[in-house]
């Protein structure tokens, strides 16, 4: 485990995880783009997603479709539209 705890710092392995903490830096800000764009949800309702590679949004009732509920919203958007959210608090 000493062996593999050093393996972190050498040269190699560094770059690879920058090159991963580039790719969550560009996803991150193509969605926080997009949500801009979607003028039913209030931007102060994004969360900052300063270093995660996901994004909370408070969508709000009226933006939860009717009858469905956060966990049933989100199960249908992954089995209808392929994208995966995590339910808040209904």
């Amino acid at each position: 485990s000493q062996t593999a705890a050093l393996k972190c710092w050498d040269v190699d392995t560094l770059s690879e995880l920058e090159g991963h903490v580039e790719k969550y830096r560009t996803s991150r800000g193509i969605i926080l783009a997009e949500l801009a764009t979607i003028s039913e949800i209030d931007s102060s309702n994004i969360a900052p997603a300063d270093g995660g590679f996901y994004v909370y949004v408070d969508l709000g009732d009226e933006n939860v479709a009717p009858g469905l509920g956060s966990v049933a919203m989100c199960k249908t958007l992954l089995e209808e539209e392929h994208v995966a959210f995590t339910p808040g608090v209904d």
